[in-house]
């Protein structure tokens, strides 16, 4: 019978002397049970663990005071699961002669630093369905803080839903809308709107193009998404969100772990990871991070080979002050299809196998992400701290495809345009961010102060190749595939493309945070910036010789993006919120009509969040609950006075996006974890009264659970979970050839409701092992994860799959 647990901790914290948690000595003390803590502070969870594990437990408040303790999730002896509590801590467990147990320091306390246990905690306590903290406003910040959507797929999830890409974490997150483009890049989507920005460890990097890299979540701890615009660190751009990477740092204790994978297709991928201190009575900290690949995927020829290698040192160059950097590498090859499905001439889809992909083995492509990255951290005093970031990325690739322009001809079957192109892209970016983060004293409440100065930019390249393929008969059709065999075309020069574009953004921020009463905040900021975009186009004869070139740029300076908010705690669990952001996205690409033929104005709009956000269950469990609404006007609408592909725009259009996020995570119960959302969403163009983005569904359901069985059966964890989307579409105009010439005519391509359902089954093998089998799409469900154009982007979702893994965490 338990005597003291959370009293005895209570009592102890506030008298000085020893806490201990106590069972009868009768108790089991060696035997494996099954745990569900979730992470909280570490005098909480070693409390609850000795009560669930019936031992004895002796600390001295002070070695625990400040500390937190990851989650602890499996079945575990008494000293292995104390240890796993311990990590990160700089404590380790004693056992007693008499079978009860204490801690220790693990090392001198002159070498102890309560700020490199806060940075482990950073990575490592998103190990659990529920975070209490985000970077990706500037700072790990209490989610109730953020007066905003956001949500957090951490690293549990990822492993839990096996999820190995960027993209197949957005395509789990609330509210998103993932989706393939025409050349198979990722894109995604929030309330109506595309997303464009993208952050690093809270660093911003600017992209120009769609040509944004597809990342490996090996390298990641976990994925941050803010929903909706975001006035302070990006500014420019779609409001539709931000999305965050958070890299994985160094922990202090010696960790590490591989898993080994094979799925459906040959799909097997083996990853490695480790870190730990070094040197230097661990001031010296490092990680690193590997995988292997090799996969083939649902439709044929297609295949990928990836590499993935990453690596993080940390070094505490004094007391104050911390510096980190590293290097990632992504290298990706392998028979590609990249240009997706066409549709009929009257935009009804094909109806081919999903297996069938209209490709050919020689159609290649070969990808690198190179990306170096190096960050100071200065504290000057318990309140105030700085911190430069400075990151450059290197995104290659060139390839060679085939290229099968739809529509497809309803009557014959045919192609109108086949050939084959070859490309020489690249994306290159470069960020840097200074800013400074301090709370003071100020009316008798506690104030928060966050400003810096950042530029990013981007330049990238995109050289092009259009050759002739020799097709029997000078045609091609649906029905030569599968089974079409052409050789390999000789690839030649370049005959016309972008050797450079790019874009530049320079500009200050402040977000300042005001308690004006026990339960209230106003929070008041701004961003300052300017902007700067170039591109130039080449135009080659047959034989190489430049025949046409054309450049263009502009710049905009002085533009300013006010933000504001009020938050208000109704109890220590709840808050309440309103924001405000403005928008801005520059049209100069556009032209104005032909009496006025300037560049147009940019697009301007509002912001507006109403919402309340809710960590329940001692923090277990996380709860929000919002509604919004974003209008854009002068957006740029072709100006058809003059015809079918006029390059004359008009700046008519006023958009407005209003819906309601629900969103849930967290344990609901010991054991029993759930991560769910739901989006409603109405966007329409009010000017021409028609839906702005027919790509967002009205309605989107995602859940994923996982429970573990209790007793004698608590090695074994079930999961399940769905994606269900309400009927959507694509629309608009696409070129196509005819015997008239180019024309532009209009299309619709609709697609009903859809539900995708995925399980899982996990065995705990032991304290460090355990098995799973991934089970997606168990109902084989046969929909379009993207609805692309009567050309080409239509993109089937994957049937179903599975994947099992071992996993290894030591």
């Amino acid at each position: 019978m338990l005597r003291a647990t959370a009293l005895g901790v209570g009592l102890g914290l506030a008298c000085g002397s020893t806490a201990v948690a106590q069972v009868s000595p009768s108790e089991p003390t060696s035997v494996q049970k099954s745990y569900h803590i979730p992470a909280g502070t570490l005098s909480q969870s070693l409390n609850r663990f000795a009560s669930e594990a019936g031992i004895t437990l002796s600390f001295t408040p002070e070695l625990v005071e400040g500390k937190q303790a990851q989650e602890l999730n499996g079945s575990f002896a008494p000293y292995s699961g104390l240890q796993k509590l311990l990590q990160g801590s700089g404590l380790e467990t004693v056992i007693k002669s008499d079978g009860s147990f204490s801690l220790k320091l693990a090392v001198p306390v002159a070498q102890l630093k309560t700020v490199k246990v806060t940075a482990a905690a950073e990575s490592d306590t998103s190990y659990s369905y529920a975070t209490k903290t985000a970077s990706i406003v500037r700072g790990a910040e209490s989610l109730k803080e953020i007066p905003q959507s956001v949500t957090v797929v951490t690293r549990k999830l990822i492993e839990d839903q096996n999820l190995t890409m960027m993209s197949d974490a957005l395509a789990k997150a609330p509210g998103i809308v993932a989706t393939t483009d025409g050349m198979g890049n990722p894109e995604f989507r929030s309330r109506g709107f595309v997303i464009d920005n993208y952050q690093v460890d809270s660093l911003g990097t600017l992209y120009t193009s769609t040509y944004r890299p597809d990342f490996d979540l090996a390298i990641y701890d976990r994925v941050e998404i803010l929903r909706g615009a975001d006035g302070l660190f990006s500014a420019a751009g779609e409001p539709g969100g931000t999305i965050n990477l958070a890299r994985k740092r160094p922990t202090d204790y010696l960790s590490s772990s591989v898993s080994l994978a094979y799925g459906s297709w040959d799909n097997a991928r083996i990853e490695g990871d480790i870190g730990g201190a070094i040197a230097f009575d661990g001031k010296l900290r490092g990680r690193v991070v590997g995988v292997w690949q090799d996969r083939e995927f649902f439709y044929r020829p297609a295949d990928e080979q990836k590499q993935v290698i990453y690596g993080i040192l940390e070094f505490d160059l004094t007391d104050s002050t911390t510096i980190s950097g590293g290097a990632s590498d992504q290298k990706v090859e392998g028979v590609t299809w990249m240009k997706g499905l066409p549709t009929f001439d009257d935009s009804s889809q094909l109806g081919l196998p999903r297996k069938v992909a209209l490709n050919l083995d020689w159609a290649t492509r070969d990808t690198t992400v190179k990306e170096t990255f190096l960050t100071i951290d200065h504290e000057f005093n318990d309140n105030w701290s700085a911190k430069l970031s400075g990151m450059k990325q290197r995104y290659d690739f060139d390839y060679i495809q085939l290229s099968l322009q739809g529509p497809v001809d309803k009557a014959t079957g045919l192609f109108g345009e086949p050939g084959a192109f070859s490309e020489d892209d690249g994306n290159h970016s470069e960020g840097v961010d200074l800013s400074i983060t301090g709370r003071f004293q100020a009316w008798g409440y506690l104030h928060k102060l966050v400003a810096g100065i950042d530029s990013r930019s981007s330049h990238g390249k995109e050289m092009r190749n259009n050759f002739e393929v020799d097709f029997p008969n000078g045609e091609v059709g649906i029905d030569d595939f599968p089974g079409l065999e052409l050789p390999a075309p000789t690839v030649g020069g370049y005959n016309h493309g972008w050797p450079a574009w790019g874009a530049e953004q320079k500009g200050g921020y402040a977000r300042l945070n005001l308690q004006v009463s026990d339960s209230a905040h106003v929070i008041l900021g701004g961003r300052y910036a300017n902007y700067r975009d170039y591109s130039s186009y080449e135009l080659f004869d047959g034989a190489g010789n430049l025949i046409a070139s054309e450049k263009n740029g502009w710049r905009e300076d002085g533009i300013f993006t006010p933000y504001a908010a009020f938050t208000y705690d109704l109890t220590p669990a709840w808050t309440t919120y309103v924001s405000f952001t403005e928008v801005y996205k520059p049209q100069n690409s556009f032209a104005g009509p032909a009496e006025d033929p300037t560049k147009l104005d940019p697009i301007t709009g509002r912001n507006y969040e109403l919402g309340a956000k809710g960590s329940v269950l001692d923090g277990a469990l996380n709860l929000s609950v919002a509604l919004y609404s974003i209008e854009r006007d002068g957006e740029a609408i072709q100006d058809m006075r003059y015809g079918e592909g006029s390059n004359f725009w008009l700046p008519l259009g006023e958009i407005v996006s209003e819906g309601v996020d629900l969103e849930v995570s967290g344990e609901l119960a010991p054991g029993w974890e759930i991560f769910a959302g739901y989006t409603y969403n109405r966007n329409e163009n009010e000017q021409s009264d028609v839906v702005y983005s027919e790509l967002t569904p009205k309605h989107i359901f995602k859940l994923w659970s996982d429970y573990t069985l209790p007793g004698d059966l608590s090695q074994w964890t079930f999961g399940g979970g769905v994606t269900a989307k309400s009927e959507h579409a694509n629309s608009g105009t696409y070129w196509v050839m005819t015997d008239a010439g180019w024309t532009q005519p209009p299309f619709e391509i609709k697609q009903g409701g859809y539900a995708v359902w995925d399980a899982r089954v996990n065995y705990q093998m032991s304290d460090s092992w355990n098995l799973s089998l991934n089970l997606n799409n168990i109902f084989d469900e046969n929909y379009y994860a993207t609805l692309g154009r009567p050309s080409d982007g239509n993109w089937y979702g994957t049937p179903r799959n599975a994947t099992i893994t071992l996993r290894g965490q030591f």
